[in-house]
């Protein structure tokens, strides 16, 4: 697998608007795809949201009939979900709804930012130079599939756990990042002793490499 550039994307202050269908949990019924059956459709983009829920006609055509990863039919009972989605652009990377953002793109999410005066430890994220940065990483080694990775969040074999410092260290502007071991130098909470730098996905099945000047490598 060849390293894949990243991109930097940034809200445009739109939503797209999505249907969703999904079954109350079920023992007896498990879906292929890891976790419950789904399936969504986009149906319009918005500037503003409307209440999320079961907020939307039934009647509409264009809700979801079958599941989209294992073909179960939904039932008038099973759930009915309307929700949004933040819109996010680049100037060369091209228009996404968050959810959909290609490997390689990079963000700032919205809800994860330090707020004046708040304490950031209930998000479990340590903020680099006051930012927290999300990275769309490849899910399976061989570069497919998805999955966010939160550079700034704590890991999961982290040896100093319940107090503030960087597992992962990032350093460079978006989209030119690097992450190791090095603690940045604009605070002093240090490190830890977990990894080299690296991000394992779903380990050991997933997808191991590191983010380096700006490119996703394969470990």
């Amino acid at each position: 697998m060849t390293p894949i550039a990243c991109n930097f994307f940034e809200p445009t202050g739109k939503y797209a608007r999505y249907l969703r269908r999904y079954p109350k949990w079920d023992e007896a019924h498990r879906c292929s795809n890891r976790y419950t059956c789904d399936a969504s459709v986009r149906i319009e983009d918005t500037d503003a949201q409307a209440p999320s829920g079961d907020s939307w006609p039934h009647d509409d055509p264009r809700w979801p009939t079958v599941c989209a990863t294992c073909g179960y039919t939904f039932k008038p009972d099973d759930e009915w979900q309307l929700f949004h989605d933040e819109i996010y652009e680049c100037g060369y990377g091209g228009v996404y709804p968050r959810r959909e953002l290609p490997v390689g793109s990079m963000y700032y999410p919205s809800w994860l930012q330090p707020k004046e005066g708040e304490d950031h430890q209930h998000l479990r994220v340590c903020p680099t130079d006051g930012t927290v940065l999300l990275v769309i990483i490849p899910d399976k080694p061989d570069g497919t599939g998805r999955t966010e990775w939160i550079v700034d969040a704590y890991c999961s074999n982290c040896d100093r756990q319940g107090e503030v410092h960087h597992c992962w260290c990032r350093r460079g502007k978006p989209p030119w990042i690097t992450v190791d071991k090095t603690p940045p130098a604009s605070d002093s909470y240090g490190t830890c002793n977990a990894g080299a730098g690296s991000i394992w996905t779903r380990m050991p099945d997933g997808w191991h490499g590191f983010l380096r000047d700006g490119h996703l490598v394969p470990a």
